[in-house]
Formats: structure tokens, C-alpha cells, sequence
């Protein structure tokens, strides 16, 4: 005689309830996750906008999108 054992939901790879379901019933691990996000943009994400300036001839004035874009000009300047 053989016993067919059931495999948990956990088991076979399958999801219980949809995405905010999830993010309601794991509400405290969001929230402290959220100064860890906050702090990744600032001090990760947001320096990028110096590394734009960095290949461009940035002027005040016209921003980091209508500046001209320079290339390798400065570092070969200096260099």
C-alpha cells in the first residue's frame, strides 16, 4: 500500500495572494526597509547626475540636459 502525501503550496513554488496582499500582511518589514531605500537614493542614485555633468560642458543656467555634450574633452585636458 502506498501513501500519496500532498505537497504544501510552499513545496510546488506557488505564490498565496497577490502582491499588495503580501506588502499589507508584511507591513512592518516595509516600513523598516524604507530608510534603507532612502538612504540608497540619496547617497547612491542621486550622485549619478555628477557623473553626467562630468561628460558635459555644464552650464548653470541651461541644466544638465540642455548642456552640450563634450565627451572626453576634460579628462583628456586633464590627463
Amino acid at each position: 500500500m502506498t501513501v500519496k502525501l500532498s505537497k504544501s503550496k510552499a513545496e510546488t513554488g506557488k505564490k498565496k495572494g497577490g502582491l499588495w496582499k503580501r506588502i499589507a500582511r508584511n507591513w512592518e518589514f516595509y516600513l523598516l526597509f524604507l530608510p534603507v531605500m532612502i538612504e540608497f537614493i540619496i547617497f547612491a542614485y542621486l550622485p549619478m547626475g555628477g557623473l553626467i555633468i562630468a561628460f558635459k560642458d555644464f552650464t548653470p543656467l541651461k541644466g544638465i540636459v540642455d548642456s552640450e555634450f563634450v565627451g572626453f574633452k576634460y579628462f583628456i585636458k586633464l590627463f
